[in-house]
Order: C-alpha cells, then sequence, then structure tokens
C-alpha cells in the first residue's frame, strides 16, 4: 500500500464520506473499496487470494475447473461463502490446512519461524 498517495489523496476520509452515501446500496466494505478504487488496482496472482468456499457448489456439479487451474498449494487462502472449513460436515479444497493452523500454538509458530 501506498501510504504517502493514501495520506496525498485523503483516502481515508473519501471512504468515509463514500460510506455514508452508499452504504445502503453495496456490499459491505468491500462494495466500498470496489466503489473507490474501481480503476485504480492490480490484479494479483490467483496464490494470493485463491477463493474457496463456494468450490463445494463446483464440485457438487462436476465443475473443477478451480482444482485444474490452481494445482498446489496457495500462499494465502480466502475462505468465502457459507462453507467455512470450521463448520462440521463442510466440503472445502484445503479445509485440512485450515485445521492445521487452527491447532498450532504460539510456541511451535515461533519455533518455525526460528525465534524460540
Amino acid at each position: 500500500m501506498d501510504l504517502a498517495w493514501w495520506r496525498d489523496h485523503q483516502t481515508t476520509q473519501a471512504l468515509f464520506e463514500l460510506t455514508k452515501e452508499h452504504h445502503q446500496h453495496v456490499y459491505g466494505d468491500q462494495g466500498i473499496l470496489n466503489h473507490y478504487f474501481k480503476d485504480a488496482w492490480l490484479r494479483l496472482p490467483l496464490t494470493y487470494n485463491l477463493q474457496v468456499g463456494s468450490d463445494k457448489d463446483q464440485h457438487q456439479y462436476g465443475d473443477l475447473a478451480l482444482y485444474d487451474e490452481f494445482p498446489g498449494l496457495p500462499a494465502v487462502i480466502h475462505y468465502t461463502s457459507h462453507n467455512k472449513p470450521w463448520i462440521a460436515n463442510r466440503f472445502n479444497h484445503f479445509r485440512e490446512i485450515w485445521w492445521f493452523y487452527y491447532a498450532l500454538s504460539w510456541e511451535d509458530a515461533l519455533f518455525h519461524l526460528g525465534k524460540m
């Protein structure tokens, strides 16, 4: 994030003003951000915003494009929709990854980072 640009363009104030004006017409904070940055954003590689959640429905209907499009483990997993991996009986791609990190203690994380 370019903080100098953010400050120079008084982005925080502009976002608050947009929120006051459009909060009933958009989908939460993401809608406001989409409105403000509509022509000023950079598409990240899929590995930095892989969205899973709707994949349950896609998988049920035989649409496996997501699995073909992204083999391997992403850098960031964005669990979207109501199909959260921590809800029992939910199918999510990368569900086991969520449970792995959930089970880690801070001591484990610091140890793996070489801080202990």
